[in-house]
């Protein structure tokens, strides 16, 4: 993510609505289009000003999707043909492994952020019950298997009971 991009999420956007969309994502295979949607609805859903609402957040989800992909898929299709006849080059390869790494950096960057969030919430208070899912979901995955489209939808439900059960 391009740095004045990451400021503007996180100036303008609730970090509450960032940590709901990258849990949504998961749910989704392929790309996260479906996260970052998600989060540009919200986003411009909770910024409409006085006018309509939905309008507002279609346009947002549109935005962002438009912004976050279309850089990325003509890095593709104007590069993929000349990859395969650079690929012999040490220099372009070298620069690929940077590329690799500044992504992964962003990946952990963000992973730092959210976990931030969902394991010390708003009220500031270590939250238990998130640690304990995320390191029961940590082992479902690596030492059993069980594929992520199937332990999404389950963590969703097992933290909505705990969210009913925990304010009723």
């Amino acid at each position: 993510m391009p740095p004045f991009n990451r400021k503007l999420v996180l100036l303008h956007l609730f970090a509450s609505v960032g940590t709901a969309g990258s849990g949504v994502s998961p749910i989704q295979s392929g790309i996260k289009r479906e996260g970052t949607q998600y989060v540009g609805f919200l986003g411009a859903w909770n910024f409409h000003v006085d006018y309509n609402q939905l309008c507002y957040g279609v346009i947002g989800a549109l935005v962002t999707t438009y912004v976050t992909f279309l850089p990325c898929f003509m890095f593709i299709f104007i590069g993929a043909p000349y990859i395969e006849a650079l690929a012999g080059n040490r220099r372009i390869q070298a620069a690929l492994v940077g590329v690799t790494s500044a992504v992964v950096g962003v990946i952990l960057n963000l992973a730092v952020f959210f976990g931030g969030k969902v394991l010390f919430p708003i009220s500031g208070t270590f939250d238990i019950f998130a640690l304990v899912i995320a390191l029961v979901s940590f082992i479902l995955l690596q030492k059993f298997q069980i594929p992520i489209h199937l332990l999404a939808p389950i963590g969703a439900v097992i933290g909505m009971a705990w969210s009913l059960l925990k304010f009723s």
